[in-house]
């Protein structure tokens, strides 16, 4: 699948991921061909759905084929490609400073190692309860589950917070 900035594109129209990647994408569409998306769209990454465990599989596999690229496992059964020097840690510090706010401002939370970064470059980090168990040993902030609405509940506990100053 093609990453660009509107729109995830794919070919492949396997039921069990076109299951999967409704779930995880707001807007996708799938395209005869992924080359004839190239010529009007900016590709943000390749992402590689992996009926597998993707850290035992994919994340293993892709790797050595993808020499000079950045590849990291982003979920349990995806794995993303991109250029060797993109992070979310670099687009949240551009950002931070596009804003002009400072880093003990800031907030993050994250789910799988491709969120690691972003997570140490923020104020304050949180993984969620359903988190990539080497990310919520390096992070060890955790809050319930993404099923369980975390994020939802720690933004409001901090904005309550913020309203009480």
């Amino acid at each position: 699948m093609l990453s660009c900035a509107d729109c995830a594109f794919y070919e492949d129209g396997f039921p069990k991921f076109v299951e999967v990647l409704k779930r995880s994408y707001s807007s996708e569409m799938r395209v005869g061909n992924l080359e004839s998306v190239l010529k009007d769209n900016t590709v943000l990454k390749i992402s590689v759905w992996d009926a597998l465990p993707a850290a035992e599989h994919g994340g293993k596999v892709l790797p050595p084929l993808t020499a000079g690229l950045r590849t990291i496992v982003s979920g349990y059964d995806w794995v993303d490609v991109s250029a060797a020097q993109a992070d979310k840690g670099r687009a949240f510090n551009a950002l931070m400073e596009n804003l002009g706010v400072r880093r003990e401002q800031t907030v993050a939370f994250g789910d799988h190692m491709n969120d690691y970064e972003m997570l140490t470059a923020s104020g304050k980090a949180y993984v969620t309860a359903n988190a990539y168990p080497p990310l919520k040993a390096l992070v060890g902030e955790e809050i319930p589950s993404n099923a369980q609405f975390g994020v939802i509940g720690k933004l409001k506990e901090i904005l309550t917070n913020l309203q009480g100053n």
